[in-house]
């Protein structure tokens, strides 16, 4: 199974801290930086495109949050809010979201094939 999935293990684990930390945006702010450090250093087998991916979703993911956002569809209520209204820690759980769905499709696509 590690195989499979060793590689997203940092990102899975950071899903459970987000929720954990959820009203400490330093704290999760750290958390985030931390893992995204720890995947390029020990997991990404090629950090380019690994760099290229979770620069897209560290500029496309809050762009597009803030214009859902500001359309009024939600709102966030914490006290550490950015200038967009919204936490800033976010940029870095959209690039890290990117990966982690880049690994998991990948690894799907091994394991059935």
């Amino acid at each position: 199974m590690k195989k499979y999935f060793g590689k997203t293990t940092p990102l899975s684990v950071l899903s459970l801290l987000v929720v954990i930390f959820l009203r400490d945006s330093v704290v999760l702010t750290l958390i985030s930086l931390t893992t995204i450090i720890l995947f390029f250093l020990h997991f990404s087998k090629n950090k380019n495109k690994d760099f290229v991916i979770f620069c897209f979703g560290f500029f496309l993911g809050p762009i597009a949050e803030f214009l859902v956002i500001n359309s009024g569809a939600w709102t966030y209520s914490s006290e550490s809010i950015l200038y967009f209204n919204f936490s800033y820690y976010l940029p870095f759980i959209w690039g890290i979201a990117c990966l982690a769905i880049k690994n998991f499709t990948f690894r799907i696509y091994k394991i059935t094939d």
